[in-house]
């Protein structure tokens, strides 16, 4: 069973290993039969251990072959911090294995503050998630029923719309739902001016501005 390993994180630990161990390039590369430059580039990212000698380090110190592959806890935390950031959909599996993680971190450390800021962070997400598909369902509940609605109408079901709508950053047809509002008291109700129309107007201003923003 020969040949490389894909990726460069195996360096990292095997650093973490060294260093928490007390010896030098030279002692590992000595009890391994290769040169230290070869565990320099390793561990600078530049090449991976053949496979073959996954035995060796895992002996040499005393760990699984798994655990060589472990990531660091910074590591651990840039990859969540990525895929929240990239993420638009995050499992319910992942989620909980990421939160298990970030709660466990904080037992450890309490004032951990990345931690903190990136377990905020993925309630967030999720919470965004849930508003966005709880969104959906309102838009097609609503459109629905303001589509049936005989006269007079309700304007606070367009109202509505426009809401489920800007949830999802759907600025324009956010606007076109409060547009809706203003026919169905005009056309329903003999309003032109007043309180509602003017709400309804300010919603379409600034609305309008986060589409130019």
């Amino acid at each position: 069973m020969g040949g490389n390993i894909n990726g460069v994180l195996i360096g990292k630990q095997i650093k973490a290993l060294r260093n928490e161990k007390g010896v030098t390039q030279e002692e590992l590369a000595s009890f391994l039969g290769i040169s230290y430059q070869a565990v320099s580039k390793w561990e600078n990212g530049a090449t991976a251990p053949d496979i073959q000698l996954l035995p060796e380090l895992s002996v040499y110190f005393g760990v699984t072959i798994d655990e060589l592959f472990k990531l660091t806890n910074e590591d651990k935390l840039k990859r969540i911090d990525s895929l929240i950031e990239n993420e638009r959909y995050i499992s319910e599996e992942k989620f909980l294995e990421t939160e298990k993680f970030l709660l466990d971190l904080l037992k450890e450390d309490r004032k951990s503050s990345k931690a903190l800021y990136l377990l905020a962070e993925l309630y967030n997400h999720k919470g965004d998630r849930a508003k966005e598909t709880a969104a959906e369902y309102a838009i097609k509940d609503f459109k629905t029923a303001l589509d049936k609605q005989e006269k007079p109408r309700y304007p606070e079901m367009a109202e509505a719309l426009a809401q489920a709508y800007e949830i999802k950053k759907e600025y324009d047809k956010a606007i076109e739902a409060n547009k809706e509002k203003l026919k169905i008291l005009k056309e329903d109700y003999g309003i032109l001016n007043g309180e509602l129309v003017d709400e309804a107007l300010r919603e379409i201003k600034r609305l309008k501005a986060e589409i130019r923003s």
